[in-house]
């Protein structure tokens, strides 16, 4: 069953420069794990040194082999350093409706 992962992240005074370029090193160490599937970073609309990370993994198997790497270890340090998590949180998908079809008008 498909993961995902979700990371909410107050960065407060750091350079939002700085905290791409820390999520980036992250992203691309999760990009080459076996079982990772999508990945994002978004921001908060109202409150820019807010972040939230979603990540996708084709397994809760797949995304504790990534969490327990050496890689993931000192990428997530270099992350906390950068940033407090705010809340955290792993879900599976229950139900996904895709947009309705609109009909042709004339």
């Amino acid at each position: 069953m498909t993961l995902r992962v979700f990371l909410e992240i107050d960065t407060g005074e750091t350079a939002p420069e700085t905290f791409l370029a820390v999520w980036r090193r992250m992203a691309d160490r999760a990009a080459h794990a076996q079982g990772n599937l999508a990945q994002s970073l978004n921001r908060h609309a109202a409150e820019p040194a807010r972040w939230f990370i979603v990540s996708e993994w084709a397994s809760d198997e797949a995304f504790a082999a990534f969490s327990a790497s050496p890689d993931h270890a000192a990428l997530a340090a270099d992350l906390k350093a950068h940033g407090r998590t705010v809340a955290m949180g792993r879900m599976h998908e229950v139900l996904s409706v895709p947009p309705a079809l609109q009909e042709a008008t004339s």
